[in-house]
Formats: structure tokens, sequence, C-alpha cells
């Protein structure tokens, strides 16, 4: 446990010095990437490592994890206006694009529950950022839709192909027979 502990203490270290070889070799060595709340990469983020941002992603990072308050990583990037972090984690394909958790907005510090990332972008005017999400989103929507379409054709051809099989069956059945479909 406080082997654990000093590793995920050096990490932040590693992070904060932007020492990436350093960061890696923890990290290869057992040093958690999501560490108390993805601390590292909101450090990275904080300071504009993105190099480091993309080893922490690459090395387990989920990118949908959600920080004190709730937010996901990618709704912090775009309320931060971080464009090369919002732009690491939309390319990311395990990032869910239209989930962006809590955040508080400026108006008597009212919690608004699932803020969008892209509706926050939109809000605040980031127009590169609201581009880079929308466009993943549509990328990420066309392969679903791609997907979708692919086992709706399979599934068509397995109702053809049961539909005929059952004619077969039909034919070497007498005239009349009950069990006629």
């Amino acid at each position: 446990m406080f082997a654990q502990r000093r590793k995920n203490k050096a990490l932040i270290e590693a992070v904060e010095t932007n020492n990436a070889e350093e960061a890696a070799k923890l990290l290869d060595d057992g040093a958690e990437p999501d560490y108390d709340c993805a601390a590292p990469f909101l450090t990275a983020m904080e300071k504009g490592y993105v190099e480091i941002g993309k080893l922490l992603l690459d090395k387990g990072l989920n990118p949908n994890e959600r920080i004190r308050g709730g937010r996901t990583l990618l709704a912090q990037a775009v309320l931060e206006h971080k464009t090369e972090f919002v732009r690491m984690l939309a390319a990311d394909e395990r990032t869910r694009l239209t989930d962006g958790g809590f955040y508080h907005t400026g108006e008597n510090n009212r919690h608004v529950e699932h803020s969008k990332p892209l509706d926050i972008a939109e809000s605040k005017g980031y127009i590169e950022i609201s581009f880079l999400i929308a466009k993943n989103l549509a990328t990420k929507l066309q392969i679903k839709a791609d997907i979708m379409s692919a086992k709706a054709e399979s599934y068509e051809k397995s109702v053809k192909d049961r539909l005929k099989a059952q004619k077969s069956v039909d034919d070497t059945l007498p005239p009349g027979s009950k069990f006629r479909m």
C-alpha cells in the first residue's frame, strides 16, 4: 500500500516537472494513471504538458474518469479552454463525447447536471473546440451507424434464410397440413 502510494506520488512529481521518461517508467512499474481522480492528467493539462497527457491515456487512464465535482476530463478540458487536451480526449475512441458530468455555472454556483462538452464549448464561444468535438462526435456516430446498418443487413439475411428454410419444409408437407406456415 505504501509502495503504491510512493509510486503514485512520484508520478505526480514527474508530471509536474514534465519528465515524460520518468513518468513512463513509473507507469510501467505500476503507478496508477488515474490516481486521485486523475490528478496526474489534470496536472499535465494545467501545465500544458500534452505529451504526458497522451502518455497517461496510452498507459490506461480512463478518458471518462470523473474528477472532483463530478466533471469528466473532457468537460474540464473544455471549461479550461485547453484545445490540445480536448483534441486528444475527443480523438480517443473510449471517450464518451456526450457525457460532461456535472459542473457549476457562475449563476449562484448552480449545479448543472450532465452538461455536454459540446454545449459547454458553444456556451463559452469556443469555436475551435466546438468544431473538434462535433467532428469527432459525427465520426463516432457514422461508425455506429455503419455498424448498425451491417447488423440490420445480417438480421435481414438471417430472417430471409429462415423463411426460405421454412418454405422448404412447408413444400415437403402435404397440402392442408396443420403444420404448414
